[in-house]
């Protein structure tokens, strides 16, 4: 009963595993510049609204950003259920493509900044719709010239692949020029996405050589039924199958190899534990435990500071050990009036306890070491011209005061108890 009790406990372990690692964020930076005119409403029915309908699944997410003189974000949602979807689609059925200028440069930093805040649990697919051209308002500061507007991108580009994000560009068919373009390489749009293509080692799919009824298939790889999230209100065996990705079996294999592997250890080692040879060790390690907490623990108390602050100054001081004094940050601490960190240590020697000042300028009666300094007041001045007066002690839980009050307390047996108003003689007939 109890190996049927692990084996469930693994196999669902397993399965959380699968249900956590299939989540997606897809980010999507679409070009809303009149240039895409044309070919905007094939982008939102054929790729948007099909990877919202058809590809997304519970526990993924969707993120919609747009640029033309500027980037904004227009869609952020996560997928929970069906009906959420109702208002994001109406809401990029209101987007319309009537930019006049296309600032290439601070859709890809936006892309990047934006992409970063996302939480980083899930994998990332970044698709780029744009035709590429790079022609910022006048007056913007990413109006430059060709080869500097090329070493921009690159560098945001890089970035971009450091986070190994996948990453996915459309070349959508454009029907203007940058004002003031040439010919040199970088400036066109086919350039610059070639480039961009190049950097972050990704291809470029070209618009109008893809079929509109396969446009997410080709651009991000996700097939209708290629990832299916792990449902536990419809959880079956179907679940299970060869539709689940490999790379995410591989992982949950290996994952459910290694609690298996430390279960084993676990069972050996609490089996071991009985062994007399284990026992005499491991009351060895016990007994050197019990000498070290012979030592006890020190308190420092500190006049005017409320001392109803739990543990917070009470701390043991080993053979060997010193634990600085002063104000926050230090082992114990002085709060009520502001002192700086660390402007004296107690150490223990073996044979005593010295209070060693750190910063003499705040110990105006010690210019050396402290020589067994439990019980004896220690004054400190504050910057301010304020004075703290503070003394350390053994420490003495209130549970052992109490055992010791008990312990002071004669005792007597039921027959020792002497009666009320009798006399030892008459006892002593009765």
């Amino acid at each position: 009963m109890k190996h049927k009790a692990v084996f469930l406990t693994l196999l669902l372990m397993f399965l959380s595993g699968l249900a956590w690692s299939a989540g997606i964020d897809v980010v999507v930076m679409v070009d809303i510049s009149e240039s895409m005119f044309p070919v905007f409403d094939d982008v939102v029915n054929y790729l948007l609204r099909d990877l919202l309908e058809n590809r997304l699944h519970q526990g993924d997410s969707f993120h919609l950003l747009s640029f033309a003189d500027s980037p904004e974000k227009e869609v952020q949602i996560t997928i929970e259920e069906t009906s959420d979807l109702t208002e994001v689609i109406d809401r990029i059925l209101l987007l319309k493509p009537l930019g006049q200028y296309t600032d290439l440069i601070a859709a890809v930093d936006f892309l990047y900044d934006y992409t970063r805040s996302i939480p980083e649990q899930n994998k990332k697919l970044i698709l780029l719709l744009t035709d590429g051209i790079h022609d910022p308002p006048l007056g913007s500061p990413n109006r430059l010239e060709s080869g500097d507007v090329l070493a921009r991108l690159l560098e945001s580009s890089e970035k971009i692949k450091r986070e190994g994000w996948d990453v996915h560009i459309l070349r959508m068919p454009g029907e203007r020029e940058p004002d003031g373009s040439t010919e040199e390489v970088g400036t066109t749009g086919q350039d610059l996405l070639e480039e961009l293509s190049k950097q972050l080692e990704t291809d470029v799919l070209i618009y109008d050589e893809v079929e509109k009824e396969s446009l997410t298939d080709q651009l991000t790889g996700l097939s209708r039924g290629d990832r299916r999230i792990l449902d536990w209100r419809i959880l079956s065996w179907q679940t299970l199958s060869w539709q689940t990705p490999l790379p995410y079996l591989i992982y949950g294999l290996v994952a459910l190899i290694l609690i298996g592997v430390i279960i084993v250890l676990v069972l050996i080692i609490r089996h071991r534990l009985q062994d007399a040879a284990f026992a005499r060790f491991f009351a060895g390690i016990a007994e050197t435990r019990k000498g070290r907490r012979s030592i006890r623990p020190l308190i420092m108390k500190v006049d005017s500071q409320n001392p109803n602050i739990g543990t917070r100054n009470i701390h043991s001081v080993p053979t060997g050990a010193r634990r600085s004094v002063g104000g926050d940050g230090s082992t114990f601490l002085i709060y009520y009036i502001q002192m700086p960190r660390r402007i004296g240590e107690i150490r223990n020697d073996g044979k005593q306890y010295r209070f060693v000042p750190k910063k003499l300028e705040y110990f105006q009666d010690l210019n050396k070491p402290l020589a067994d300094c439990l019980g004896k007041q220690i004054r400190a001045v504050s910057a301010r011209g304020r004075e703290v007066t503070f003394h350390f002690h053994e420490y003495v839980s209130p549970l052992e005061e109490i055992n010791r009050l008990m312990r002071s307390v004669p005792k007597f047996h039921i027959g020792d108890v002497p009666l009320k108003g009798a006399t030892p003689k008459a006892e002593k007939k009765g």
